[in-house]
C-alpha cells in the first residue's frame, strides 16, 4: 500500500473520489464535475478540502 493511500481512505467518499480522479487519473475539474453530477466550483472545493484534510492527517501521523 502506498503511504498516501491510508490517508485517502479516511476521507469522505465524495472528497476521496475527487482527489483520486484529479491526482491519479489527471482529469480536469470540468470532467470530474460532469462525472459526479455537481458544479465545477463544488468539485474544486472538495479538492481543496481533501488536500487540507490529507495534510492534517499526515502531520498528525508524523507527530506520533
Amino acid at each position: 500500500m502506498l503511504f498516501i493511500e491510508k490517508f485517502i481512505k479516511k476521507l469522505s467518499q465524495d472528497t476521496r473520489e475527487v482527489i483520486i480522479l484529479r491526482i491519479y487519473e489527471e482529469m480536469k475539474f470540468k470532467d470530474i464535475a460532469k462525472i459526479m453530477g455537481c458544479s465545477v466550483s463544488t468539485t474544486k472545493s472538495r479538492f481543496r478540502l481533501g488536500i487540507n484534510q490529507l495534510k492534517k492527517l499526515m502531520e498528525n501521523d508524523y507527530e506520533k
